[in-house]
C-alpha cells in the first residue's frame, strides 16, 4: 500500500526519481528503499536502486551482494566506468542495482552536483523509477545535494528516535531543495493505529 501511494504522487506529478532519506542512522531508510524498488519492479517496472550514501553503504548488505566483480558507484562518478555497466540487473527480483560496495572517506571530492544532473538525466532516459538511498542528514551533508537532484523525497522516521525539531527541519530543507515532498514513512511505529511495520502519512504541517 505504501509503494502504491508513493507511485501514484510521483506518477501524477510526472516523476522519477525518488530520495529515501532520515534524519538520524539506523531509522531504517535502506530496507524501505529496498522494499519500494522491490515492489515496483514486481509490477513490471523499471526500476533502479541506487546507493548514494557512501560514507556506509549498506543497499549490498541488505541483498547479500558481493563486491566480487561489481563495479561501485563511486567509480561511476570518478568516471572509471559508466553507470550502464555498473548498473546490475537483479535475476531474482528484476530490481537494477547500482551499489557502493567499500566506505569513501571523502565524497566530498566526487560528488558534484552538475555531473550527478546528468547521470539522472541519463537514467530517466531508461528507467521508470530511480530509487536513491541516501545518508541521514544528521550525519553528513550529501543528502541536501541529492535533494537538489531528485524530484521528490520521502522521509523514514523511526519511532522515538530523532528529535521532532530534526524531523521538522529535514522537512523544510526538502521543501526547500527539492520542492516537493512525498510524505513520511513511520517505521518501526508501536501506535495502535498503524498495524503493520510502515505507515505512511502526507506532509500536514510542524506538529507532525
Amino acid at each position: 500500500r505504501m509503494e502504491a501511494r508513493v507511485e501514484r504522487h510521483m506518477r501524477r506529478k510526472k516523476q522519477k526519481v525518488l530520495l529515501i532519506v532520515s534524519v538520524g542512522e539506523n531509522e531504517g531508510k535502506s530496507t524501505v528503499a529496498a522494499n519500494i524498488a522491490l515492489a515496483m519492479a514486481e509490477k513490471h517496472k523499471k526500476v533502479l536502486l541506487l546507493e548514494g550514501d557512501l560514507r556506509k553503504p549498506a543497499q549490498h548488505k541488505v541483498f547479500d551482494e558481493l563486491s566480487v566483480g561489481r563495479i561501485s558507484f563511486s567509480e561511476v562518478l570518478a568516471g572509471k566506468a559508466g553507470w550502464r555497466e555498473a548498473a546490475v540487473r537483479n535475476a531474482k527480483n528484476g530490481v537494477r542495482e547500482l551499489f557502493q560496495f567499500q566506505p569513501v572517506a571523502e565524497p566530498s571530492r566526487i560528488l558534484d552536483l552538475s555531473l550527478l544532473k546528468r547521470l539522472l538525466e541519463e537514467m530517466k532516459q531508461e528507467m521508470d523509477y530511480i530509487i536513491v538511498d541516501t545518508p541521514p542528514t544528521a550525519v553528513a551533508a550529501d543528502a541536501e545535494l541529492w535533494m537538489q537532484v531528485c524530484d521528490t523525497a520521502l522521509l523514514v522516521v523511526r519511532e522515538d528516535w530523532s528529535d521532532v525539531r530534526a524531523v521538522n527541519d529535514t522537512v523544510d530543507l526538502i521543501w526547500q531543495s527539492s520542492g516537493d515532498f512525498a510524505g513520511f514513512v513511520l517505521n518501526a511505529f508501536r501506535g495502535k493505529t498503524v498495524r503493520n511495520q510502515y505507515g505512511y502519512g502526507e506532509y500536514a504541517g510542524h506538529e507532525r
